[in-house]
């Protein structure tokens, strides 16, 4: 299972891959829904990480290119 950090933009996975978001910041992370896009992982929104934390997560199964948001800064995900 990869670690994915939480600040992570333009990263690739397969589709339903598990990884761990991993937040290496003293700050709780928040994960987001980028307004109507379609949201790329099985759980949430939102999903929230603890500071020095990691949280599981999975890839939804359809491949694409998506956009979701991480402390509000825009991300983008590829899923193949």
């Amino acid at each position: 299972m990869a670690d994915i950090d939480v600040g992570a933009d333009n990263w690739e996975g397969s589709a339903s891959d598990t990884f761990n978001w991993n937040n290496t910041t003293n700050t709780a992370a928040s994960i987001t829904q980028d307004g109507s896009n379609t949201w790329p992982f099985t759980s949430g929104p939102p999903i929230s990480v603890a500071g020095g934390a990691k949280q599981s997560c999975q890839l939804i199964e359809t491949s694409g290119s998506y956009r979701y948001k991480s402390n509000g800064n825009p991300k983008n995900v590829i899923i193949s």
